[in-house]
């Protein structure tokens, strides 16, 4: 009888972790968005690229959130665009210059709803191929731009995002959020 137990809890053991999931989603929706835990309480992740992938989904996070001067820490890309749509800004303000691109001009900071990584480059450039969750639920899509009809542009849901990580301690994102004319 007490073998049968134990094997019956081993049992369990091993398909309760067969069953369990190493990225962080809510179970209901895949919905990453909803990561409450801060930047330091992963600096124990064990490798590049799982703290690859959650500085990206931090970074669209706070930017959902509208924490830009959090989200400005993670962001190591270019903000030429975003000073030339914000000339009256000061280009030293990286976060008001991501909140106008939030805001005002076009990107959509939404959160992330998938993730998958696609590329690791010699120089620990972490390459994913992401989607976005728009306010409803659904998978953010970019349509057609400028007067093109979805058969000479078809409609775009999976965004390509970089990663950059000097070390574990210092990983940034180099792309900005999908851009919408």
């Amino acid at each position: 009888m007490g073998k049968k137990v134990i094997c019956v809890l081993i049992c369990i053991f091993v398909l309760y972790g067969c069953n369990s999931s190493n990225t962080p989603t809510n179970n209901e929706t895949g919905d990453l968005s909803q990561i409450e835990n801060t930047i330091e309480d992963h600096n124990d992740l064990p490798d590049l690229a799982s703290r690859s992938e959650f500085i990206l989904i931090e970074f669209h996070r706070l930017l959902n959130r509208e924490d830009y001067e959090q989200a400005r820490n993670l962001y190591g890309g270019s903000y030429e665009m975003l000073e030339g749509f914000n000339p009256a800004l000061d280009p030293s303000d990286k976060a008001g210059l991501l909140e106008a691109g939030c805001q005002f001009n076009g990107l959509m900071c939404l959160p992330v709803l998938s993730t998958k990584l696609v590329q690791v480059t010699e120089q620990d450039e972490f390459v994913y191929e992401m989607t976005f969750k728009n306010p409803d639920g659904t998978t953010f899509e970019l349509g057609p731009c400028c007067g093109a009809d979805e058969e000479t542009m078809p409609p775009i849901s999976t965004f390509t995002a970089h990663v950059v990580c000097e070390s574990i301690e210092s990983c940034q994102v180099m792309d900005l959020p999908p851009y919408v004319p």
